[in-house]
């Protein structure tokens, strides 16, 4: 009989777990289908994008709004939330405001709501918020469905954490080429977001003289693209702002209106830190680099780490691009090599000028192989420091004022690094439009063990010890390249 019961208990308790499991499962689809029905709002992206570069003042440009969104069309008699701002100052103390007010509008299909962000941008002024960076977070509640069988039904009360705000514009100042100008050219407006244009989006520049520029603007991924309408491209040295009407990026409620200023050069390249279309052109050249394959005294050395080098020419410079990552340090440099002499295959001392002055990148351990450094070019881009030097017959003639480079200073969040080396600064080394030229960028890495050549590109021309604080490089093996 006890059996009997026991066994009648166990029956019902699985039963009854039955149900709980079942009742469960059943309140989560139902929760799922009342969320779709009555929406739920979000804001998927991880950053708010204001209308400005870093450190710009835009405490006074209204229309800045966070788009946060419903599904379904939806209604509130009154909106209520706060936003929360966090930030370093001036001194590099962190500050929280807290705004427990806000206001804003429904989009006009009423599936969004657009957040005024002014609270947020009147502190972007360029000074209480040094970076142009900072963090909100969002609450908000007051949202009723406003269509369908959950017309009349409160929505769940939204809210975001830990938004990173930031700069859309990478930069307001652009110069460009206006090598193989034509209609199709584009010219491009680098920004930190995807962007997209809206119905009637319009660019337009007015020069010093007051003649007027109109652009076609398309945007893909985080570029916006400007196409003249015009026929003949500006002269050379022409200076222009460009207004630019009609850019939305992801996140953001309302679309954006920025003037940039832009430079045009009948140079090949514009050499201002942007790898343009010409770079990919059928007259330059290039070589891959593996990225994360620096090495420094047996560490992982990744600060000057190559993923490619360029070369192409024009009637006027020889240009030079390295790509990669460049957060390095205030000591640390960046080398370009450029050999034309290969009438030995002999190794160089010391006894070359221009080579002395390689001896930066390893300080002193270095061999070159068929081939020594007639141009020389030494970055140091945390430091500010640049030098460019070339070997004439009899001595090694600096030219670092006529070689022009961009970025110029900090390169931490850098790509792209461009040099233009003019080719009447190098014409007493013998090199000019037909001749050839053999080309090696290194990494040259001050550390407190010593000095160490990171990473080296072409690979292929590089033999390393282990601590790669001894180098030979082959420029038999560098990137080749004839002037044309």
């Amino acid at each position: 009989m006890i059996k009997r019961i026991f066994a009648f208990a166990a029956a019902v308790s699985v039963f009854f777990t039955g149900c709980d499991s079942l009742q469960s499962s059943l309140s989560e689809e139902m929760q799922a289908k009342l969320d779709e029905e009555t929406g739920v709002p979000s804001y998927s992206e991880k950053a708010w994008y204001y209308n400005g570069v870093a450190g710009e003042d835009v405490s006074d440009i209204d229309g800045q709004t966070l788009l946060v969104t419903f599904g379904k069309k939806t209604a509130a008699n009154s909106v209520t939330g706060k936003i929360v701002l966090t930030y370093s100052d001036e001194t590099g103390t962190e500050v929280t405001k807290t705004f427990s007010s806000v206001s804003g509008y429904f989009t006009s299909d009423f599936t969004g709501y657009r957040l005024n962000m002014s609270p947020v941008t009147a502190l972007l002024d360029g000074e209480e918020i040094p970076s142009g960076t900072a963090k909100v977070s969002v609450s908000l509640g007051g949202f009723v469905c406003a269509e369908g069988k959950q017309n009349g039904r409160a929505l769940s009360a939204f809210e975001a954490k830990n938004i990173n705000v930031k700069p859309l514009f990478s930069k307001e100042s652009f110069s460009y080429s206006t090598a193989g100008f034509s209609t199709s050219s584009k010219f491009a407006v680098t920004c930190n977001a995807p962007v997209s244009v809206a119905e009637g989006v319009t660019a337009v520049g007015v020069d010093s003289s007051s003649n007027t520029y109109r652009f076609n603007v398309t945007a893909d991924e985080n570029t916006v693209y400007l196409s003249p309408d015009f026929a003949s491209a500006p002269a050379d040295g022409t200076e222009m702002t460009i207004t630019l009407s009609g850019i939305l990026a992801d996140g953001c409620g309302d679309t954006y209106s920025k003037k940039i200023s832009a430079s045009f050069s009948e140079n090949l390249i514009a050499v201002d830190g942007i790898k343009d279309d010409n770079w990919l052109s059928e007259n330059a050249v290039y070589v891959s680099d593996a990225s994360s394959d620096g090495s420094a005294f047996t560490w992982d050395a990744n600060s000057g780490d190559f993923t490619g080098l360029y070369v192409l020419n024009d009637d006027n410079y020889l240009y030079v691009a390295l790509e990669g990552s460049f957060a390095t340090t205030w000591s640390d440099g960046l080398a370009v090599m450029i050999s034309y002499d290969h009438s030995s295959d002999a190794a160089y001392s010391s006894g070359s000028s221009v080579f002395a002055l390689a001896d930066t990148v390893a300080y002193g351990r270095e061999t070159l192989m068929h081939g020594k450094p007639d141009i020389y070019l030494y970055h140091k881009p945390q430091s500010d420091e640049f030098g460019a030097w070339v070997e004439n017959a009899s001595s090694a003639d600096e030219i670092s004022s006529a070689v022009k480079y961009s970025p110029d200073g900090d390169t931490a969040s850098a790509e792209f690094i461009e040099y233009a080396i003019p080719l009447s600064s190098i014409a007493s080394a013998g090199i000019e439009k037909g001749k050839t030229v053999h080309i090696i960028a290194a990494s040259s890495l001050h550390w407190s063990a010593g000095v160490a050549a990171g990473d080296v590109v072409p690979d292929a021309c590089a033999g390393f010890n282990d601590k790669h604080n001894s180098v030979t490089i082959n420029f038999q093996n560098a990137l080749e390249y004839t002037l044309n």
